[in-house]
Parts: structure tokens; C-alpha cells; sequence
């Protein structure tokens, strides 16, 4: 599989509670980071919440949010075995550059990972 950024994956998450198979967005496909994608904002950090609908991401069931206070990785196996769904539109992605450069979250090299890999 050939990771872009703005690739959107459904992957396990065996470290979450319950584990389950979650939507990811690929900020990094070097390293590789992910922000994910939740069905609830997360209530600490609503400031790097990007609202997204089904009718931007018709794999979507529900309005959700991407969480972007936070980059996490996986695997090489787990990404292997994980579903490729697309990409993001241009619009989502120009969103969560905004965002991540509007918040103290993320550190700034997340960030600039994100502006420079997001376009």
C-alpha cells in the first residue's frame, strides 16, 4: 500500500477501550501520523475539533470530528492491514491546516508537518 497524506483509513485500534476499528486521516506517511476521526468532539480540546458531515464524506454515517490536538502512529502491520476508504477534498484539508495553525495543542512540528503535507 502507497500512504498519502489527506488518505483516509479504517484501521484497528487495539490500544483504544474497547479496542475497535476506527477512521484515521494520514497527516504523514513518512513517520506515519494519523489524526482520528470520532463521532463526538472531544470535550478538552474543542478548539482542534474539525466538524466534517456525510455529505463532505459519504462513508460517514453521522457528522464526526477530527481530532487534531493529537498525532498518533501505527504499525507497518497494522496499516497493512487496515482499509483504504480515499482521500479528503480539498476543503477538509484546507480546514484542518487552518485549525492546527489556530491551536496549542499540536506541537509545532506536528503542525508544520500538517501545513506542509495537507495541500
Amino acid at each position: 500500500m502507497v500512504l498519502e497524506a489527506g488518505d483516509v483509513l479504517y484501521i484497528h485500534c487495539s490500544y483504544i477501550t474497547p479496542p475497535h476499528s476506527k477512521y484515521v486521516i494520514c497527516i504523514c506517511p513518512n513517520w506515519p501520523l494519523f489524526f482520528f476521526i470520532n463521532t463526538e468532539p472531544r470535550r478538552i480540546t474543542p478548539d482542534a475539533q474539525v466538524r466534517i458531515t456525510p455529505a463532505e464524506l459519504p462513508f460517514l454515517d453521522r457528522d464526526s470530528y477530527v481530532d487534531t490536538a493529537q498525532a498518533l502512529t501505527f504499525s507497518k502491520n497494522e496499516i497493512a492491514k487496515s482499509e483504504t476508504i480515499g482521500s479528503l477534498p480539498e476543503n477538509i484539508k484546507r480546514r484542518i491546516r487552518e485549525i492546527t495553525n489556530n491551536h496549542k495543542h499540536l506541537p509545532l512540528g506536528h503542525k508544520k508537518l500538517v501545513d506542509s503535507n495537507l495541500i
